[in-house]
């Protein structure tokens, strides 16, 4: 699983971890146990942080036999920060096309594999 992680300069020196539309999509529709442990519990302990743009290319990425679970999602907003693609690239958002949504659902499917999980995808 590739996070980037920084050292937060806050009072609460808490690391900042970067999530990618990789990850977030792994979140949602696998049942990893390291992914889902760091968004679930460890909240507390790390900053997570994401763009709106990673999220909409994950939720663009479920398909209807997936194992999506709403409360999963909702757990995810209340512990990540959202910020705006637009504000930090200072460009407009890409069109998430199906190349791309192939390509996060290939590279969420090696990652749970390599990780010793199960392949998901039909």
């Amino acid at each position: 699983m590739k996070m980037y992680i920084k050292d937060g300069n806050e009072g609460s020196r808490k690391q900042t971890i970067s999530l990618t539309s990789e990850n977030i999509l792994k979140y949602l529709i696998t049942e990893d146990d390291k992914i889902n442990t760091l968004i679930t519990c460890k909240g507390s302990e790390f900053n997570f942080i994401t763009t709106d743009h990673a999220v909409y290319e994950a939720l663009g990425s479920i398909k209807a036999y997936d194992p999506f679970k709403l409360n999963k999602l909702t757990k995810f907003f209340e512990v990540v920060k959202v910020v705006s693609f637009v504000n930090v690239f200072k460009k407009d958002k890409p069109i998430l096309k199906e190349k791309r949504v192939e390509e996060l659902r290939n590279k969420t499917i090696k990652l749970q594999n390599s990780d010793g999980g199960e392949k998901n995808d039909n």
